[in-house]
């Protein structure tokens, strides 16, 4: 991809400095909200991340439910990783946020530049690697599985060798970030650069969230789109890595495999499944297999606890969450009253019928070009993968990003004259900004119980769908 860096970007660069100064604005307003006088920070998403890495250290079980709401229910690799925050000899919760922070930062900028490339790319091109195509990957090994190779769990007592590591990777974060606005390709078109613009526009009230919950989404949303990227350009055993890692976090990601297997792409999907399996594995050289196994095992029961709990939360607006207030008994806004047993075969068939749909009409009809097909292919996924997650939340929607830059590219393409996707689009953005309490007050409880949210991404896949299908009949002169 980059064999050499020999221009830079001004229009993309200036795009990401807007990023920047709107996402340290965001930070710096979040961070004073969250911060407790003792150091400590609010009841956030990251606080549940930090302390089950601290816990680890005093071997208790991290997926014990402390509340009745807040429980972690990530992999224990994850938990791992997140004690690397106690670095630098700081113990306070509040120096870990701005860590984290920085982290997310990063990852923002990442996932921009790789739909750049991946939305307006000149096609799938089996290039030499370069150093800024490799950089993701030290950072995986990194704070995914040395945290397993080494006995004690706080960074000050590892190795001087890997303090001498992680000051390195500290000065080459900069570094990377200002190499992404070189690029050794056609130059970046003030067009190219408003479509993402808008797209950020469209997803950036899913960034503040992320950014005040300190959500680990946009960790994934970069490995996604490190996924898509090379997984266009035909790079699958690195695609599968990045795609294994974020199942490895999350599992929600899982639904890619489905259509890799689809696709027959079997050299990423082994990739994915070894790196997945792997990573969930590789803490047995840390704690012995059979703790391993157990966590693992602590695991899917947390999962599977967080099911009952959140599916009738007005805030979650997972496919599951809306077909629980539909028809479960215990909704107050219910058609029927099914049984919690009842109820799980009809998410289960309407789960199938969905992801069945989604393959019939994504292989239906196919684009001229199959790096082009394949990007709408992977857009509908990825935007599939919002409410398939049981907990959909709005920090989930970031993941729009993506799909929302693609439908803007055509939008120009097609130089607005096409009256569907122009209102379809324009709808789904006045309807996802206005839908909340500081806008509409207790009426936005009323639409998000009745799973507006979930009606908005739902509108999403058939916009992708609908202007892949209209391209391929343009294509064939039907």
């Amino acid at each position: 991809m980059l064999k050499s860096i020999d221009k830079f970007q001004y229009k993309f660069a200036a795009l990401l400095i807007l990023v920047t100064i709107i996402f340290a604005i965001t930070c710096f307003y979040y961070y004073n909200r969250s911060v407790q006088e003792d150091g400590s920070i609010s009841w956030v998403d990251f606080r549940v991340y930090y302390y089950a890495g601290l816990n680890l250290q005093d071997g208790a079980d991290i997926y014990h439910r402390s509340d009745g709401f807040f429980i972690y229910k990530y992999s224990p690799v994850f938990a791992l990783s997140m004690s690397v925050l106690k670095s630098l000899n700081k113990s306070t919760t509040s120096f870990a946020l701005v860590i984290w922070y920085i982290v997310l930062f990063v990852c923002t900028l990442v996932s921009l530049y790789y739909i750049k490339e991946t939305v307006f790319g000149n096609g799938a091109k089996k290039e030499r690697l370069g150093p800024l195509d490799l950089m993701p990957m030290f950072f995986i090994i990194r704070y995914m599985v040395v945290p397993s190779l080494v006995k004690a769990y706080v960074p000050s007592e590892w190795p001087p060798a890997l303090n001498v590591l992680d000051w390195m990777l500290v000065f080459l974060v900069p570094l990377y970030v200002i190499g992404l606005s070189f690029h050794n390709s056609s130059s970046v078109k003030k067009r190219e650069c408003l479509v993402l613009l808008i797209a950020f526009s469209l997803c950036a009230r899913f960034l503040v969230h992320n950014i005040d919950r300190g959500q680990v989404n946009l960790l994934i949303m970069a490995l996604l789109c490190l996924f898509i990227y090379y997984f266009l350009h035909r790079r699958d055993a690195l695609a599968g890595v990045y795609l294994g890692t974020a199942v490895a976090i999350k599992l929600t990601p899982v639904l890619f495999i489905l259509y890799m297997l689809a696709r027959k792409r079997f050299r990423a999907c082994i990739s994915a499944l070894l790196t997945f399996t792997a990573l969930l594995l590789i803490p047995s050289l840390k704690w012995g297999v059979e703790k391993n196994i157990n966590m693992l095992s602590r695991w899917v029961m947390s999962l599977r606890a967080t099911i009952p709990t959140e599916r009738l939360i007005y805030k979650n607006q997972s496919l599951m969450s809306m077909l629980s207030r539909f028809f479960y008994s215990e909704s107050d806004i219910a058609i029927t009253g099914l049984s919690a047993h009842q109820l799980s075969i009809l998410v289960s068939a309407v789960y199938v019928l969905f992801l069945a749909g989604l393959l019939y009409f994504v292989f239906r009809k196919k684009l001229s070009r199959d790096n082009e097909n394949t990007v709408y292919d992977l857009a509908i996924f990825l935007t599939a993968m919002i409410i398939i997650s049981p907990v959909g939340t709005r920090t989930t929607f970031i993941h729009a990003l993506l799909p929302c830059a693609l439908l803007v590219k055509e939008v120009f393409s097609r130089k607005f004259k096409d009256k569907v996707l122009n209102t379809a689009l324009a709808s789904y953005a006045v309807l996802i900004y206005i839908n909340t309490s500081d806008v509409l007050g207790h009426i936005s409880v009323k639409l998000h119980e009745y799973s507006l949210m979930t009606w908005c991404i739902i509108l999403l896949v058939g916009l992708l769908l609908y202007v892949k299908n209209t391209r391929a009949e343009e294509a064939a002169g039907v």
